[in-house]
């Protein structure tokens, strides 16, 4: 299994933010995710057993509304084009509400499920999945009721979907598996010699892996992130390069999965105290250049952070000062 190590230097023209002001300070001593709506105008935060909605006008947060629920949230994603959003939860329980209700809302489905601890939705929306304690993972389908398929596949910490793709990871390795006849077979197993804590698909043919090291029993950030391609003629995927990311060895928690905005070719990875933007150039589907464009430093492991759709804006929060901030892309 071959490797290129990348070093930070391209001809590449790099992304950068800018952080705009004014920010605005929380009360949460603790968000566990955020997420921004497609237009660009509302931002979503949870924390424990709070849903708090702030709208965005000309880059500015205002705070509008703050509900209170009966569990302790720990998943919260955007249906981007239902105008729904869909909360995972630690009590067995996932609620999809709607945005178009803010001023009177309410759950509109609840569906019984396991304590979560990752979700993702599918790019079509007709489905969503997630990980749980309970050493499976769920897939729910509306067709046109939500129906659940349960896989127990023994100790998952993560998961990730992109179209038909499904990675789920273990201790020291994870699987990659294909529908077949609405059932599913695991169709490759890779071995890692690290720990990992986000994972996500750049497009079909290549995904990233941020793995971490467990140094006296506390998860410590890499130096290093991996990039994995498929080859096509032996049908499996490969490491294929390693690209420097700042972490500067501190704790990381998570929280805050990986995210990739085709648009930009932009990624953006959490890793220690640091918000990293990886800058992607392709030239086929498994060929590309990469470097890290701008490294985003916090005072704490306990930080979010999230891109908007188009890539325009970088909103982010951290424990440290309880300030949710927001960045705009540079022309």
């Amino acid at each position: 299994m071959g490797s290129n190590f990348i070093k930070p230097k391209s001809t590449l023209t790099t992304t950068c933010y800018q952080l705009h002001t004014p920010k605005i300070k929380t009360t949460a001593n603790c968000l566990n995710a955020i997420a921004l709506n497609k237009e660009k105008n509302l931002l979503v935060t949870t924390c424990s057993k709070d849903i708090t909605f702030y709208s965005i006008k000309k880059e500015q947060l205002k705070k509008m509304q703050q509900i209170v629920t009966h569990d302790h949230n720990i998943t919260l994603n955007i249906f981007q084009n239902r105008k729904q959003f869909v909360i995972g939860s630690e009590n067995k329980s996932i609620k999809i509400w709607s945005l178009n209700l803010l001023s009177n809302a309410k759950y509109i489905i609840k569906l019984k499920g396991n304590s979560t601890i990752y979700l993702v939705i599918h790019p079509y929306e007709d489905k969503f999945m997630y990980g749980s304690k309970e050493k499976a993972i769920k897939i729910w389908s509306q067709n046109p009721s939500w129906l659940s398929q349960q896989l127990d596949l023994g100790f998952i910490d993560k998961l990730k979907w992109q179209q038909i793709n499904i990675f789920w990871l273990g201790q020291f390795n994870f699987d990659y598996g294909r529908e077949k006849n609405k059932e599913w077979e695991v169709k490759q197993r890779i071995s890692v010699d690290k720990w990992e804590h986000r994972l996500t698909f750049i497009n079909d043919k290549v995904f990233s892996f941020q793995p971490v090291n467990i140094i006296n029993r506390s998860w410590i950030g890499s130096t290093n992130l991996h990039l994995f391609i498929f080859e096509s003629i032996s049908g499996q995927y490969t490491l294929n390069k390693k690209i420097t990311v700042s972490c500067s060895c501190q704790r990381c928690t998570s929280q805050s999965p990986q995210q990739y905005i085709p648009s930009k070719q932009i990624l953006l990875i959490k890793n220690g105290h640091f918000l990293n933007l990886v800058q992607l150039k392709f030239v086929t589907s498994t060929k590309f250049e990469c470097i890290l464009a701008q490294a985003i430093e916090f005072s704490c492991e306990s930080l979010l952070g999230t891109l908007s759709e188009d890539g325009y804006l970088l909103v982010s929060w951290n424990k440290s000062i309880y300030d949710i901030q927001i960045r705009i892309l540079k022309p």
